[in-house]
């Protein structure tokens, strides 16, 4: 039979799941971010500060049992966003953080009190070997592995968006960047998912834009 792993949060903690995948020796990730006391089988785990959101990764068996926990390190929020299967041995995840960031053994660089994209390429055993930072201000959404080894990654602020082409060590190919005009107090324009055909060269994007004002419609 298959395991049960019981996860919850306190009244007043945050919880969320936001990626998964199986992984190429057919292991169950899953990707989240949390906030206060987090509570896997009865053993409690508690965010970077009581104030701010803290990644987690969780490592199952195919019979559902959990092999690896992992959680960040950081001064203010890291927020989960997708994760899938990379090159065999290895899996990928999007997220954002601010200012500071240590996770899977790996202290990425302040980002000065900005939200930042991160790309990472994370072995089996939770130790992230590769990784790329977004320079510019932005907030993780999307990640895509494709056939002949390239990465894509979707990162967008209030009123712009970019998708980032890495190679399979992470590093930038090109980035095409977008926006949608009028004011950004009024706009909002997200790239929030892609998928690559299975001919690698083909990539499609998902988003939506909002329009506030009638002034825009």
């Amino acid at each position: 039979p298959l395991n049960a792993v019981k996860i919850n949060v306190g009244p007043t903690d945050d919880l969320m799941i936001t990626g998964s995948t199986v992984d190429s020796s057919g292991h169950f990730w899953q990707f989240g971010w949390f906030m206060g006391t987090l509570s896997i089988n009865g053993t409690n785990y508690t965010s970077a500060t009581s104030t701010t959101y803290t990644l987690f990764m969780l490592k199952y068996n195919a019979a559902g049992n959990l092999l690896l926990f992992l959680k960040s390190t950081n001064t203010l929020n890291a927020i989960s966003a997708k994760m899938t299967a990379g090159p065999t041995g290895y899996v990928l995840l999007a997220a954002t953080y601010n200012t500071s960031l240590t996770f899977g053994g790996q202290v990425f660089p302040s980002t000065s009190n900005q939200n930042r994209m991160v790309v990472m390429k994370m072995s089996l055993s939770g130790v992230v070997v590769n990784y790329y930072v977004y320079t510019s201000l932005g907030f993780g959404k999307d990640v895509a592995y494709s056939s002949t080894g390239d990465i894509y990654a979707a990162t967008n602020t209030l009123n712009n968006y970019a998708l980032v082409k890495l190679n399979s060590n992470l590093v930038q190919q090109f980035v095409l960047t977008g926006s949608f005009g009028g004011s950004s107090s009024l706009t909002y324009v997200e790239l929030s998912a892609i998928e690559v055909d299975g001919s690698g060269s083909n990539v499609y994007c998902t988003g939506r834009f909002i329009v506030r004002s009638p002034a825009y419609m």
